[in-house]
C-alpha cells in the first residue's frame, strides 16, 4: 500500500519483526519506521485509555506523547541502540 498508516507489530528476541497482519508476497518489501517500547508502557497506556493503540489514543491521556515525547523508560532498550 503506498500509504502510511497506524500500525502494530511484534519483534522477538532476535530483533526479527513479526507482523500477524501483513504477510506473504503481498507485502513482500514493506517498510516499518517504529520503536519498540516495553511491555510495561503499553499496558499502562492500555489501562488508562481503555485502547491498545498508543498513539491514536494519545488524546485519551492529555496528549502527553505529543506534547513530551517518548521517555527512556518507555522504550525497549535492547532494540535501540
Amino acid at each position: 500500500m503506498p500509504i502510511v498508516l497506524s500500525h502494530a507489530w511484534l519483534v522477538n528476541d532476535a530483533g526479527e519483526v513479526i507482523d500477524p497482519t501483513w504477510f506473504g508476497k503481498k507485502h513482500k518489501g514493506s517498510v516499518y519506521f517504529g520503536m519498540a517500547l516495553t511491555r510495561e508502557f503499553v499496558f499502562e497506556i492500555a489501562q488508562k485509555t481503555k485502547c491498545y493503540g498508543i498513539l491514536d489514543s494519545d488524546y485519551m491521556n492529555g496528549h502527553r506523547l505529543m506534547r513530551e515525547g517518548f521517555s527512556l523508560m518507555c522504550i525497549q532498550q535492547s532494540f535501540h541502540h
